[in-house]
């Protein structure tokens, strides 16, 4: 299928966002659902392990945090219990967190590096309305998508030690590509029905 009779991956981003939004309101049992679909996917069985093995203790800690300061029916009779309401609402936070980490790397993935730089094209020019130089945010963008992929592409999870040179100012220098090539979709009808079912399901979305 030929790139032009896509969505703008403008327009794509903005339909993934809603999507989220809408996520964010099913309860646990949809999560489990939806994230047992992502596991019976080859390639989502190998995203949702890496991102359970990469997102683990902030998982555990939303879980934990939530269920022993949220006040409830204690799980079991003692000072100390959890309460199931903190329990379920960490659980609930914990699985829309990991479920919108497999979604935005969903959009990196269906998109594509060039693909996002193009749908921060329209993005970059209300910034520079606002007096940033033009291209500062496709930059941005395409410098911590760049450095993202090495590290995404290790086998293990980097430790601190791996991290630091990633943070000194030379070498930001050398490994950083030297040139973006800023690709340009043209705008289409259907981006224009799409973007007004977005801003339809947003208005029904706050009204409801």
């Amino acid at each position: 299928m030929s790139r032009r009779l896509l969505p703008h991956p403008l327009t794509c981003c903005l339909l993934v966002v809603v999507l989220a939004l809408y996520l964010l309101s099913l309860p646990i049992a949809g999560y489990l659902l939806l994230l047992a679909a992502v596991a019976c996917w080859r390639r989502g069985h190998a995203e949702l392990r890496q991102a359970l093995r990469r997102m683990r203790w902030l998982l555990l800690a939303m879980l934990l945090l939530a269920a022993w300061t949220l006040p409830g029916t204690p799980l079991f009779a003692s000072r100390f219990a959890p309460s199931i309401a903190g329990l379920q609402a960490g659980a609930h936070q914990a699985l829309s967190v990991l479920l919108l980490a497999l979604l935005a790397r969903g959009v990196w993935l269906g998109l594509g590096t060039q693909g996002l730089l193009a749908a921060s094209w329209p993005l970059d020019a209300l910034f520079a309305r606002a007096g940033m130089p033009r291209g500062r945010l496709a930059l941005r963008l395409a410098l911590t998508m760049h450095y993202a992929n090495s590290l995404l592409e290790q086998a293990e999870k980097p430790r601190l030690a791996q991290l630091l040179p990633y943070l000194q100012p030379a070498q930001f220098a050398q490994a950083a590509p030297d040139k973006v090539q800023l690709p340009l979709y043209p705008w289409s009808k259907w981006d224009g029905v799409l973007l007004a079912g977005v801003l339809m399901a947003v208005v029904m979305k706050v009204v409801a």
